[in-house]
């Protein structure tokens, strides 16, 4: 959405009506953002990805290996397909 669309997803009616479009309650995730369980759990998982050598979004791990960036999902497919 952001990158793809060049959407500004800071801006609330713009977040709501993405998500609203995507299938998604957009009002519901807003408020969500809000929540303090949820603020703490992001900033676990974003201390997760640091302490795992994360530099950057979107990147995926098949067990240690890292793979950054959306434009590497077919290098995934190969690993898998080719590691032994």
């Amino acid at each position: 959405m952001m990158w793809e669309d060049g959407l500004k997803m800071d801006d609330p009616e713009v977040f709501v009506k993405a998500f609203d479009d995507a299938g998604f309650d957009g009002n519901a995730l807003l408020e969500s953002t809000q929540d303090p369980e949820v603020k703490a759990q992001l900033m676990a998982n974003t201390q997760g990805a640091v302490d795992r050598g994360v530099f950057g979004i979107p990147a995926f791990f098949l067990g240690d290996e890292q793979f950054f960036g959306k434009d590497h999902i077919e290098e995934m497919e190969w690993w898998l397909q080719n590691r032994s």
